[in-house]
């Protein structure tokens, strides 16, 4: 599969994730935790958006797609 390919699977599902409001069984403050990155409004708090799309790709990697510790990758 050719990275972009790859790169739009991972981002379609991210979103939907999002959509949904991060839901997780064992790990349910995940989503209060990604939450409290955005204002009332959507904008953002302090990270900046690349910040927070990374935080949110590492974890929905590691809880819901459940992928190996990083070092193991």
């Amino acid at each position: 599969m050719p990275l972009q390919n790859l790169h739009r699977l991972v981002s379609s599902r991210i979103e939907e994730w999002q959509k949904g409001g991060f839901p997780h069984e064992v790990f349910p403050k995940i989503a209060e935790i990604l939450d409290f990155q955005l204002n009332g409004d959507g904008s953002l708090r302090w990270l900046r958006a690349a910040q927070v799309e990374a935080l949110t790709t590492y974890w929905y990697l590691r809880l819901v797609e459940e992928t190996p510790h990083i070092l193991d990758l």
